[in-house]
């Protein structure tokens, strides 16, 4: 089975230009996106922590050992230019070869949802990023666009549906394994407000408890019957009480 290993910003210091939100919410809000669409096309994954560091992902990115490590972040221009550049970027690693090869297959797609021009461009870099450097996978670190410039941070919080599909559909490609769309799938939000919430072999709380999952987990709701739901998760299918699912 393939694997991706997805880091979405921290920077919850860096705000849109349009006052609804930080880098780190709509990176987060991106990675929540793409994950049923992975899932339901057969990519298991592990994400970064929200809380936590660059560091820890990338600690976290090589205990895994994913085959594509994916750093999802959103840009600002440098000082004097605020608001003036536009446009998604792809960095890679400069002496990967896979690193290169993902970032063009993922640049091919999201040149064809992005709608100020059909040019992503891509940067080859050594010691800046860590993510690229220090992951043992081959790494990409996307920047979908600039969120001090209006009209790429407009179209950043319109699209996430778009922008997830875009990329998911270029790690596919970097995989090269089939991908569908994933329109209409039933996506929920595990909500508990303490602990962690199991995950049953069957629906019934005498049912083996197969896994846990942690609160703001994204799932896919494959069917509901009484008081449970059937549910993709990144540990595989079983079932959760549906009082503790919160639809999206």
């Amino acid at each position: 089975m393939s694997t991706v290993f997805l880091s979405p910003s921290l920077q919850a210091f860096n705000p849109y230009v349009t006052g609804n939100g930080s880098e780190a919410d709509f990176m987060n809000r991106l990675a929540d996106t793409m994950i049923p669409g992975l899932l339901l096309n057969g990519v298991a994954l592990e994400r970064s922590d929200k809380d936590g560091s660059v560091s820890d992902a990338i600690r976290k990115s090589n205990a895994y050992g994913p085959d594509l490590h994916v750093a999802l972040h959103s840009n600002a221009s440098p000082e004097g230019m605020e608001g003036r550049m536009q446009g998604p970027e792809i960095y890679y690693y400069k002496d990967s070869e896979e690193g290169l090869r993902a970032s063009e297959l993922i640049a091919a797609q999201l040149g064809q949802v992005y709608p100020f021009g059909d040019t992503v461009t891509l940067i080859p870099t050594d010691d800046e990023l860590a993510e690229l450097k220090r992951t043992k996978a081959p790494a990409v670190f996307i920047e979908v666009g600039y969120h001090d410039n209006p009209a790429d941070a407009a179209w950043i919080e319109s699209s996430l549906p778009q922008i997830a599909n875009a990329i998911n559909r270029g790690i596919a490609d970097y995989l090269e394994i089939p991908f569908s769309d994933t329109d209409g799938a039933r996506v929920g939000r595990v909500t508990v407000s303490s602990g962690t919430l199991n995950l049953r072999a069957a629906p019934s709380t005498n049912a083996q408890v197969i896994g846990t999952l942690e609160n703001d987990e994204i799932v896919v709701i494959l069917r509901a019957v009484p008081n449970w739901y059937q549910v993709l998760t990144e540990d595989g299918t079983g079932y959760v009480a549906d009082r503790y699912v919160t639809q999206l």
